[in-house]
């Protein structure tokens, strides 16, 4: 699988993008991870993350809820239709807001996808975070 990515976008140019990239397989499993996946893993503490300790584990296993059912439709849906596909999510951290996009790109050679996700926004967060205010989230019981 490598061999078909580095044949369509070569290994070179993934390696030096300032854009975390990388590739899945056709379970939806880390095969590559860029060097500014490690960047971005390190700068915002976590080197559980680092590429070395992900390749080779599915993707989603991070993910839960509805948006682990959206991120497997829109893989899934990139390799049937073979379209790349667009989305744009936050990936905030404790003192850093960030709006990213994410690019799906279906490799023409193989049952892959590489996945490019470039800052489209970051700002330090406007104030401190806290606790949620449990009022704006719970239905009065009273």
């Amino acid at each position: 699988m490598l061999n078909a990515l580095f044949r369509e976008v070569p290994r070179p140019v993934l390696e030096a993008d300032t854009a975390v990239s990388f590739a899945l397989d056709d379970k939806l499993q880390l095969i590559y991870c860029n060097p500014a996946w490690d960047r971005f893993a390190a700068q915002n503490g976590a080197p559980h993350l680092l590429a070395e300790k992900v390749l080779g584990v599915p993707v989603l296993r991070s993910t839960s809820g509805e948006l682990c059912g959206y991120y497997q439709s829109l893989y899934d849906g990139a390799l049937a239709d073979r379209k790349p596909m667009e989305h744009d999510f936050h990936c905030s951290s404790a003192g850093v807001e960030r709006l990213m996009r994410m690019h799906v790109y279906p490799l023409r050679s193989a049952p892959a996808l590489l996945i490019v996700c470039s800052l489209r926004m970051e700002k330090p967060h406007a104030g401190p975070s806290g606790e949620p205010v449990q009022t704006l989230y719970r239905m009065s019981t009273a």
